[in-house]
Order: structure tokens, then sequence, then C-alpha cells
């Protein structure tokens, strides 16, 4: 963050005090929220069902990491 000002530094930091409690910090539960809704515009195309990829098998390791992860944190 060499690139940023004092003054933005400054900004920036107050914005993260300011919202803290949105962010999941160490040791922090993660889980679920419905303050936001996602939605995706298509317009009036149609979903085009897909089937489920594999995942690399060089990806394997970390995505049971990851997922091991979640079902400790009840996700």
């Amino acid at each position: 963050m060499t690139h940023i000002s004092d003054d933005e530094k400054k900004e920036f930091r107050e914005l993260l005090i300011k919202h803290a409690n949105i962010f999941p910090w160490q040791g922090a539960k993660l889980g679920r929220t419905n303050i936001v809704k996602p939605t995706i515009d298509t317009g009036e195309a149609r979903f085009i069902w897909q089937p489920p990829r594999r995942i690399p098998p060089p990806l394997l390791g970390e995505a049971s990491g990851l997922i091991g992860e979640m079902i400790a944190m009840r996700l």
C-alpha cells in the first residue's frame, strides 16, 4: 500500500473500524447472512443446466482442506 496517501490510509482504517462487525476475525465463527440477496440478471435468457465437473487432481488436497474447515465451522 505504498502508492496510497496517508489520508487515504486513514480513511480506509476508519472505514474498516466503522464496519468491523461485518468481517470474520481470526477465531470468529463464519455464518450465514440474510443482509444481502444475490441476484443474477439474465434478461430474457433461460438458465442452461450443466453437469457438475470434477475437481482437478492437483487441487483435490486444497479443496479437501477447505471443505474440512467449513465442516468444522458447521457451515
